[in-house]
């Protein structure tokens, strides 16, 4: 049995971080795999302003430990997000759909 099979999987560096935090909320990306920043700090436990500082570029370690799983579930498909309201309804109108 080797010893790879059983290790935590490597934090993503920031610059990754950074890259994904930017694409989620790019005009390009307005499709289901659109990402609110507020339900991706919800999750996390984090404000939206702490996103909003690492999307420009601050990541610290902690946030990188902190945003690392969230990120690969999304990119993997495991968890989506689901428009259920329109704008000015209520704050929360996304609802997570985790597959």
């Amino acid at each position: 049995m080797s010893a790879g099979a059983f290790a935590p999987a490597p934090v993503l560096r920031p610059d990754q971080i950074v890259r994904f935090l930017r694409l989620i909320g790019s005009p390009t990306c307005r499709s289901a795999k659109r990402v609110p920043l507020a339900a991706v700090a919800a999750m996390c436990g984090v404000s939206r302003q702490a996103l909003y500082k690492a999307r420009d570029g601050r990541v610290s370690a902690e946030m990188a430990e902190l945003l690392t799983p969230l990120i690969r579930d999304i990119e993997r498909g495991r968890i989506k997000f689901r428009r259920t309201g329109r704008y000015g309804d209520e704050p929360n109108r996304w609802e997570i759909v985790e597959t």
